[in-house]
């Protein structure tokens, strides 16, 4: 947070429900403070049936960039001008920056990933991978992870009315990288799924699941599954170790929390609100 508040002062924002346990604002107020940015980052509890008077609000206030999270993701998209093309074929959009008098929206959510797995020495080339989720996160993860040359990516989600879009954007990543095996199953299958974990290489949580306050509940309703040789990542970082984590580092897995993603994926949105390049450590101290 810039030390003087006037009249000049640009603000940045988060919006989503909720957003009181976000490192948001402290992460990009420092970073503003540090680089001698004259801006302020404040964070909004915006629900989905709020989002056009939210944008509104973003026109009429000047507001310079922001950032989405759950639930407004995939929603925000009719009010925005421009996609990127990651946010565009994933159908979601987590960083809007204010371009003249556009609003452009971009997706960040999978090289954030793919880059703190990379930072706790884990890659995704030739490796399975089974990952639980398809919202807006869970959508460019999965974009990133065949970007990334794995050699297979099985999907758990509800069988619901959306499970229809996954299947068919599954077949438009396939398009991409047809050297990637992709399969879509329904998670009430937990049998299927925790053969599929026992087969895999990386273990993926891309769901809200786990999060405080409800820090007890997990994707898997056993733990059987896990194996010395799986890696366990999970986008959540409030707790820093879900019970997900917790339960695959009791059986010797090694694992990687949500605060690295946090950091990565704000990297690259602080670089496409004020054109810097930086880098965030992820600190035991949160």
């Amino acid at each position: 947070m810039c030390t003087e508040i006037n009249g000049k002062t640009a603000l940045y924002c988060l919006i989503g429900s909720p957003v009181g346990h976000s490192a948001s604002p402290q992460m990009y107020n420092e970073a503003f403070r540090r680089w001698g940015i004259h801006a302020v980052y404040l964070a909004f509890d915006i629900q989905e049936d709020q989002i056009a008077e939210a944008i509104s609000a973003v026109r009429l206030l000047g507001i310079q960039g922001m950032n989405v999270t759950m639930p407004c993701k995939t929603e925000i998209l009719p009010y925005l001008d421009d996609l990127s093309m990651e946010a565009r074929l994933c159908g979601a959009v987590n960083t809007v920056v204010k371009e003249g008098e556009r609003l452009k929206g971009y997706m960040t959510d999978g090289v954030g990933f793919a880059k703190n797995l990379l930072v706790h020495g884990c890659s995704i080339r030739d490796k399975k991978v089974t990952l639980c989720g398809s919202g807006g996160a869970g959508r460019a993860i999965q974009m990133q992870i065949v970007k990334e040359g794995a050699r297979a990516l099985s999907i758990f989600k509800r069988k619901n009315h959306t499970f229809a879009a996954q299947e068919k954007f599954a077949a438009q990543m396939h398009s991409l990288a047809s050297s990637c095996r992709i399969q879509v199953f329904d998670l009430a299958d937990q049998e299927l799924f925790q053969k599929e974990v026992k087969d895999s290489d990386l273990l993926v949580n891309a769901t809200n699941v786990g999060m405080a306050p409800k820090v007890e509940e997990s994707i898997l309703l056993e733990d059987a599954c896990f194996h010395k040789d799986l890696t366990v990542a999970d986008i959540v970082y409030h707790p820093d170790e879900t019970r997900l984590l917790r339960k695959a580092r009791e059986e010797g897995c090694k694992v990687i929390g949500g605060r690295g993603m946090l950091l990565k994926q704000g990297e690259e949105a602080f670089r496409l609100f004020t054109g810097l390049s930086v880098t965030w450590e992820e600190r035991d101290d949160g």
